[in-house]
């Protein structure tokens, strides 16, 4: 069994660790105080910004085609029957008109 000079001995260098811990947390803490401003981040992130990231993360990272997004209501086509599926702009793909001298031609459907 463990002497209590060894237990002692035990007890103030874990007491020690802790309050390195301590002190670590609480530079942390200050530097964090610093990178916002009133408590709030400094970087906003707009409903513009989330969709460039999510954008940029899937072509950059996991190489998939962008391809710009078609409005609900398309111009110039009383045929199409998708309805605001996001798909719009993958009509041509799906019934083979696609033009073959575009990037959406290499697709095989309308994933990237």
């Amino acid at each position: 069994m463990a002497s209590l000079a060894a237990l002692q001995s035990r007890v103030a260098a874990l007491e020690a660790l802790v309050e390195e811990r301590d002190a670590r947390i609480a530079a942390l803490e200050q530097a964090v105080q610093t990178l916002t401003t009133k408590g709030e981040p400094e970087v906003e992130w707009t409903a513009k910004k989330v969709r460039e990231a999510f954008i940029e993360y899937f072509v950059d990272e996991h190489n998939h085609t962008f391809w710009k997004s078609s409005p609900c209501v398309p111009h110039d086509d009383p045929t199409l029957l998708f309805t605001n599926a996001g798909m719009n702009q993958f009509k041509p793909l799906f019934l083979g008109t696609c033009d073959p001298n575009i990037p959406m031609y290499k697709l095989k459907d309308g994933r990237a």
